[in-house]
């Protein structure tokens, strides 16, 4: 049997592309160092070592990577599946990136999208019937877990060197922990609405919830103290926050198509 390995991509400086695979997809870092003194590449993909990923290697020359991307006679060089284009996009939103073309439908049950790397890379973004991130998470499943902080970076660092978690940069880092996503939120610039009610050494679960209205109430009556009210936190999420009847702090989410 054949799997699909590693595709070569050439980006115009390795940093800028490590933070947008990064930040942009969740990919997580595989691999970043020299291969041959003055050869650098760096390694990322979604599903661990043994998954599909990317090697991305430093173009010497604007032009090298212009040629690599004529050899496609115009078309986009990477297609990439998600279970939810409108989150994805919305992420991608948060570093600035735009797309040049959609989101619209296919007229088969697909969306898709078209955006640019920092190298001008063309990449499509497409999510298949039926794929929508209520399925990845169903209702009552942990969707994240989040380690407030005042300082992300000094976080990262140390669950990097503990378990080899590898964070994204930004004010917001997430991460991988086997099939779960995490982060390291900042207490002190982060979402306003959290602040003062997490504190740095909290841990936060985030649990999906199909109605966070419903849920509120029913956690309330069962003597839960709500922390927040139902606040959207993107144009499709949005969350509450409680503390259990023992104090450990929840929050209750859902994404997906608010209207």
């Amino acid at each position: 049997m054949v799997s699909l390995g590693r595709m070569t991509l050439l980006v115009y400086d390795l940093d800028v592309a490590k933070t947008f695979y990064v930040n942009g997809f969740g990919f997580e870092v595989l691999f970043d160092g020299e291969v041959a003194p003055g050869l650098r590449t760096l390694h990322v993909g979604p599903d661990g070592p043994r998954g599909a990923g990317l090697w991305l290697l430093k173009a010497e020359e604007p032009e090298a990577a212009a040629a690599a991307r004529a050899r496609t006679a115009g078309e986009p060089v990477l297609v990439l599946y998600t279970d939810d284009l409108d989150a994805e996009l919305n992420r991608l939103r948060s570093i600035h990136v735009f797309p040049v073309q959609g989101p619209e439908d296919d007229g088969m049950g697909s969306r898709f999208a078209h955006i640019l790397d920092p190298s001008a890379n063309e990449i499509v973004l497409v999510q298949l019937p039926g794929s929508a991130s209520k399925e990845a998470y169903p209702a009552g499943s942990i969707g994240l877990i989040e380690f407030p902080t005042d300082d992300p970076a000094r976080s990262a660092a140390f669950y990097r060197d503990l378990f080899g978690w590898e964070a994204s940069e930004g004010p917001y880092r997430t991460f991988k922990a086997g099939s779960l996503t995490g982060a390291f939120p900042d207490t002190v610039n982060g979402f306003p609405a959290l602040r003062g009610l997490v504190e740095p050494g909290d841990t936060i679960v985030y649990v999906v919830v199909a109605d966070v209205n419903a849920s509120l109430a029913k956690a309330a009556s069962l003597g839960a103290k709500i922390l927040l009210l139902t606040t959207r936190t993107a144009p499709d999420h949005e969350m509450a926050l409680i503390a259990d009847p023992s104090g450990a702090k929840i929050a209750l989410a859902r994404s997906g198509n608010l209207g």
